[in-house]
């Protein structure tokens, strides 16, 4: 039924309801609704090609307020028309039906103005709540505080770069309270303009919401940092500071050092050339700088030897360059990386890959681990050969391995344990080392580690095709028990045996002719049974889940997934049977394992073992005082080296002209000896000099180089120094 319309607003409306004056009058309300439609659009047009969206809403919502009122005189119009009408007219004649079809398209269009006006106005309140100038402003104060601190941070103004970004968090925390409060009052205003219900008030609650949390979080990340702050005495802030700046030039005084001891280096090199190298200028430390030379001089002769000479030829330049530059970068000394790499080339580590990242994947293995280089290198060799057909390289090897002892109860020295006893079956079995190496994890984290776990997760891997009878009718009760028609059917070819089909009784009964053709017609029952068996099992034709048709053993997680799946509706005494069964007392501990945890545990494992790289693990056990020390020792060790390298030569020439010189003068007689010693007295002097002038230079590059490679160390021990004196005045 078609009810009365309600007017927008009082209106006096004077009609005419005869039939010519009536359609005068619609037409004519029509024509003015037209009319303030294209007014309407004329000044929406204008002011949207002044760019002012704001005043094109507003002459949106009077034009569209301007033609509801017209309409609603018309459907007041049509209703009295239709009241008229039905004096004598049927409901169900045609003037009646037409006159409802006008009413219910009046009222239709009343109402998509209508909503037309709400969706204007409640942009207009997005105009005038808006909260874009705040945030651009908030996100430019952001930045200029970051900016700041970075520069702080920089110059080693640690507390400073504290005190900046507690401003900076003040400030920003007023700024954003106000685009709180903006959206507070933009709520409450559609609100009341929509009602508690519309779609545009929930979707400015959420925005309030989730910016009050906001605000949380910025108010407690101010007064966390406020409180460190003020418990810290100015004083100490600025000690920090005075620390921090030290430390900032003692890094630039590093790189300058460096190239400057270079430079050094060569000249003192060129001078003492140009003497005899009779004389030795001493000096602190010297005999040491030596030691560390020659130390690292028999490492390289060392790693020469280990290869051939095409070998050294090809690589031997390369080698003596990255065993300098790790030298630097890590914490151990050139000498030791040497050793590290002899270790490696021992273990039979391809030469390539110790190049490309292999030596350096070590040397943070052995960090993060804490292991021995020797250990480490072990570790390598382990997985790299028996895991040759995985394509892994050191570097992931060393992340998978440094990843497991950080997501699981393990270290990385319980794990080569482990490998040790299963990378010679889990390998050329087909198993991946990820896949290892995260089985491994697995069963650390419920308590089997070390060789005992290797051990356990070998056997399981053997008796994953079954090997006995009795474990054979144990997979069969599990559901896993399987024939693999596709190796049967070969194996009996290439015996002479040729099947009538790939069917599970024709092979069987195929199995059944070869076995009294390998014994021969007169063996017995029983033997013939035992034959039977065999040759099933050695064929592959007896098979299990946990591999696919083509023999290939599917992926670890698939094999927890089976254990799982078979078990889950047994008792934990069917269980231990089951398990005790086709794995043994040895496997039957991995298995229990496997079952419980299943694909998903398995899974979550190797998500968070890979999430873990061991250069990080490295950096950040380095990350402390005493990793400071260690790695400010390696650089002084390093520095000794490079000093003692560049003597030797001059070293070995002068001991070699001071053995031709003595051999010669105890030729001569006593007379010819005693003059000659007089005048060398003055000549190895003036030779001296010349030689200890080189000498110096040269010491005092290498001092100077060593000095650049010290500051390094000395630069992170002050950084940590200065952080600390920040922590301990709070």
């Amino acid at each position: 039924m078609i009810g009365k319309n309600q007017p927008l607003g009082k209106m006096i409306i004077e009609m005419d309801l005869s039939s010519a004056n009536f359609t005068k009058s619609l037409t004519a309300v029509n024509r003015s609704i037209k009319s303030a439609e294209r007014e309407m659009k004329a000044n929406m047009a204008v002011l949207n090609n002044a760019d002012d969206k704001y005043g094109a809403l507003g002459k949106q919502v009077t034009g569209l307020n301007k033609i509801m009122s017209l309409n609603e005189k018309r459907i007041q119009q049509l209703n009295e028309k239709r009241k008229n009408e039905l004096k004598t007219n049927a409901e169900s004649s045609k003037v009646i039906q037409d006159l409802n079809k006008e009413i219910n398209t009046a009222i239709q269009r009343q109402s998509a103005w209508q909503k037309q006006v709400k969706d204007a106005t409640g942009k207009m309140l997005d105009y005038t709540s808006s909260t874009k100038d705040l945030e651009s402003e908030l996100a430019k104060l952001k930045k200029k505080t970051d900016d700041n601190v970075e520069s702080q941070k920089k110059s080693g103004l640690a507390f400073s770069a504290q005190k900046d970004k507690l401003k900076g968090l003040s400030d920003q925390a007023k700024i954003h309270q106000q685009i709180v409060d903006t959206q507070k009052q933009k709520v409450a205003d559609l609100t009341r303009e929509f009602g508690e219900h519309d779609r545009r008030v929930d979707e400015a609650k959420n925005k309030y919401k989730s910016l009050v949390d906001e605000q949380h979080k910025l108010n407690s990340s101010f007064n966390t940092l406020n409180r460190k702050i003020s418990t810290v005495h100015p004083s100490i802030g600025k000690l920090a500071d005075d620390i921090g700046k030290a430390e900032s030039k003692l890094r630039g005084l590093s790189d300058r050092a460096l190239t400057t001891g270079s430079t050094l280096n060569d000249t003192g090199q060129s001078i003492s050339s140009s003497f005899s190298g009779i004389t030795l200028a001493g000096g602190v430390g010297l005999g040491y700088t030596i030691k560390q030379a020659a130390d690292f001089e028999q490492a390289m002769a060392d790693i020469k030897a280990l290869m051939n000479p095409h070998e050294w030829k090809k690589y031997g330049s390369g080698i003596n360059t990255l065993v300098k530059d790790l030298g630097l970068e890590t914490k151990y000394s050139n000498k030791e990386v040497a050793i590290g790499m002899q270790e490696l080339i021992k273990a039979g580590v391809d030469l390539d890959a110790i190049m490309s990242g292999g030596l350096k994947s070590a040397l943070s293995l052995a960090t993060a681990g804490e292991l021995e280089l020797g250990q480490a290198a072990e570790i390598a060799s382990t997985v790299l050969n028996s895991f040759r057909d995985d394509n892994i390289d050191m570097a992931k090897a060393a992340d998978l391995l440094a990843g497991s002892a950080n997501a699981s109860a393990t270290s990385v020295e319980e794990m080569n344990y482990s490998l040790s006893q299963v990378s010679s079956v889990a390998g050329p079995v087909g198993f991946s080392f990820a896949d290892t190496n995260t089985a491994l994890a697995v069963f650390a984290q419920a308590g089997l580690k070390g060789s005992d776990a290797g051990t356990s997760l070998k056997t399981m891997i053997m008796r994953l095709s079954p090997q006995t009878d009795a474990a054979a009718t144990a997979m069969a009760e599990l559901g896993i028990a399987t024939t693999n028609t596709t190796a049967g059917y070969k194996y009996l070819v290439e015996k002479g045996i040729q099947p009538a089909s790939r069917t599970v009784p024709d092979l069987d009964k195929a199995f059944k002719e070869l076995a009294k053709q390998e014994l021969g017609s007169g063996a017995s029952k029983a033997k013939l049974r035992k034959e039977y068996d065999r040759l099933q099992k050695t064929s592959g034709y007896l098979s299990s889940s946990f591999f696919d048709e083509q023999g290939n053993v599917k992926s670890m997680s698939e094999v927890f997934n089976i254990l799982q799946k078979s078990t889950k509706n047994l008792s934990k005494e069917q269980k231990i049977n089951a398990f005790n069964t086709i794995f043994g007392s040895d496997a039957i501990r991995g298995a229990m394992i496997a079952s419980k945890s299943g694909a998903e545990e398995f899974d979550k494992m190797g998500v968070a073992i890979n999430k873990i790289s061991a250069d990080d693990v490295a950096k950040t056990k380095m990350d402390t005082l005493k990793g400071s020390i260690e790695k400010m020792k390696g650089e002084a060790e390093s520095a000794a080296t490079t000093f003692g390298t560049a003597l030797i030569p001059t070293i070995k020439t002068a001991a070699g002209t001071i053995e031709d010189v003595v051999g010669w003068f105890n030729k001569l007689d006593e007379g010819t000896q005693h003059s000659i010693a007089k005048w060398s007295a003055i000549g190895v002097g003036v030779a001296g000099v010349g030689a200890a002038l080189g000498f110096l230079t040269i010491g005092i590059g290498g001092l100077v180089t060593g000095v650049g490679k010290i500051t390094r160390g000395g630069a992170g021990l002050l950084k940590f120094l200065s952080n600390g004196v920040i922590n301990l005045g709070s």
